[in-house]
């Protein structure tokens, strides 16, 4: 009897370490489980986290185009950056350490400030043709064929006139612009009354659109690259005060449009621009430095 007690005994305890053994390893294996989980979710939390304490490209970005109201705090910025501010700085460095002759072929002084501030090095040749010949309902053909026709005839006269530097690897760069209102081109305004009606009509709810063009070609293979520039320019009510001045300075009067947002005098009322202001004032900077480069 006391055998089978024993034997008893010691089958139960058996069991019971058995049963004990299997109950701690299920026991355990919840616990890495739920460790490993947490771990998992800890880890992918922190990427996460990671991930959104990144500054998107977007916010990375340099603006190119932001004016200020007339309390001087930034109003705007461009919606749009199609070359960085990187390779609109360096191209002035790369055209001067390759010995490349600039030539711009415009009267524009908005637009040898702008070519300044790139630090491109550069001399001016007028094309002096007659614009009002050459005619498209298209504004962006308008003044694609304008800024051909003025590349045209500069390297005409550099050809007769026999360039001293025609050795020298050279680049022209021609532009053209109008403005576009209400589906209508304006050009530069023929008198000081077409000028004020131009200004009066930019308001609020009443945007109007600068069209522009930029071609650089290598004077001596006549090899070519051209874009065709569109920004919308969107306004307060600008003052009689304002516009009296502009008129009375005269600088407005050889500005497609009567538009200059880059004047003191018209910034306060400018409420955004889709696009960039250097776009707006005749030769956006990323747009040239891009084509130089692509002929280059």
């Amino acid at each position: 009897m006391c055998v089978h007690v024993d034997v008893l005994r010691s089958i139960t305890f058996f069991t019971f370490a058995v049963l004990h053994t299997l109950l701690f390893s299920s026991q355990m294996r919840h616990a890495l489980s739920s460790l490993s989980l947490r771990t998992r979710t800890i880890a992918f939390t922190s990427r996460f986290s990671t991930f959104h304490s990144v500054p998107s490209s977007s916010s990375r970005r340099s603006s190119r185009a932001r004016l200020h109201d007339a309390r001087g705090n930034q109003s705007f910025k461009s919606r749009r950056q199609t070359t960085t501010m990187s390779n609109v700085d360096t191209v002035g460095e790369t055209l001067t350490k390759e010995n490349i002759r600039v030539i711009l072929g415009s009267k524009s002084a908005t637009r040898k400030q702008i070519l300044t501030e790139m630090k491109v090095e550069y001399e001016t040749i007028s094309a002096d043709i007659d614009e009002k010949a050459i005619r498209f309902e298209d504004p962006s053909a308008l003044v694609a064929e304008l800024a051909k026709a003025k590349a045209e005839a500069i390297l005409e006269r550099m050809k007769k006139e026999g360039d001293e530097e025609g050795k020298r690897r050279t680049l022209l760069i021609t532009c053209d612009q109008v403005v576009v209102f209400d589906g209508k081109i304006r050009e530069k305004p023929e008198s000081e009354e077409e000028a004020r009606m131009f200004m009066r009509s930019y308001k609020e709810n009443s945007p109007c659109s600068t069209v522009g063009s930029i071609r650089v070609t290598d004077v001596a293979t006549g090899v070519s690259a051209s874009s065709v520039d569109v920004c919308t320019i969107h306004f307060k009510e600008i003052s009689e005060e304002a516009m009296d001045f502009l008129i009375e300075e005269g600088e407005v009067m050889w500005c497609a449009g009567g538009l200059m947002v880059e004047h003191e005098k018209v910034r306060p009322f400018v409420t955004k621009i889709d696009g960039s202001e250097d776009g707006v004032m005749g030769m956006d900077k990323s747009v040239c430095a891009r084509l130089i480069r692509e002929v280059l």
